[in-house]
Order: structure tokens, then C-alpha cells, then sequence
């Protein structure tokens, strides 16, 4: 999987490659079935495992840091998690939202929004 990003401009999402090996050498080219993985955007799953496997609250830095993605990505991706109830935001961070844990008003203000 390739996976290019510019500052200042939106990523293209990512690549799926195949080595492909020919008489002339091998290469990479895009996978047959690359519309199809490349229009699926992995990094809420990715966010999702990555918050399943810690223990504890993990910050926005924290995630960006260890999934390696810009900000921006990662911070609308943790928004669009949290409108679907599948994280919640705690004053230490991040968790996977669970039955069991109850999300006050506090938690959906503007004031604890990712950041």
C-alpha cells in the first residue's frame, strides 16, 4: 500500500501495488482492483484498532505519531468517529466508545472537540 500526502494539499488516498515481474525486470503498478481499495479510506479502522489495543486514553499526537498521518487527516477522521459514536474524548484523550461508558454533555460541547 502507497500512501502519499502534501501539506497543503489533500492526500489522493492510498495505492494499492503489486509487484509485477516481466522479462524486461520487476515493477510496481496499481493493483487490478485498485478503484475498488482505493475508495475505501482504512485510517478509521486503523484508528479504531490503534485505540482497541491501549489501555489507556491515547491524545490526538499520540495517534498521529504512531499511524504516522498528518493532522488534519487524523482530526477529521477522530470527529467523524466521534458523531458516530464509535469513540469517545476524554480530558486524557481517546477511547473506543463502549456500552459502558456514558458520554456526558461535557464530552459533546465545542470545547472538548479534537484537536
Amino acid at each position: 500500500m502507497l500512501s502519499a500526502e502534501h501539506r497543503s494539499a489533500s492526500g489522493t488516498g492510498p495505492l494499492p501495488l503489486e509487484l509485477a515481474n516481466t522479462e524486461s525486470g520487476p515493477y510496481l503498478r496499481l493493483a487490478p482492483n485498485a478503484s475498488e481499495l482505493a475508495s475505501r479510506d482504512p485510517l478509521p479502522e486503523q484508528i479504531l484498532a490503534f485505540l482497541g489495543q491501549s489501555s489507556e486514553p491515547r491524545t490526538t499526537e499520540s495517534i498521529r505519531s504512531s499511524l504516522q498521518v498528518r493532522n488534519q487527516r487524523l482530526v477529521e477522521c477522530l470527529r467523524q468517529l466521534f458523531e458516530q459514536r464509535k469513540v469517545v474524548r476524554l480530558p486524557q484523550g481517546y477511547v473506543l466508545a463502549s456500552p459502558t461508558l456514558s458520554v456526558t454533555t461535557e464530552s459533546t460541547s465545542s470545547r472538548v472537540a479534537p484537536r
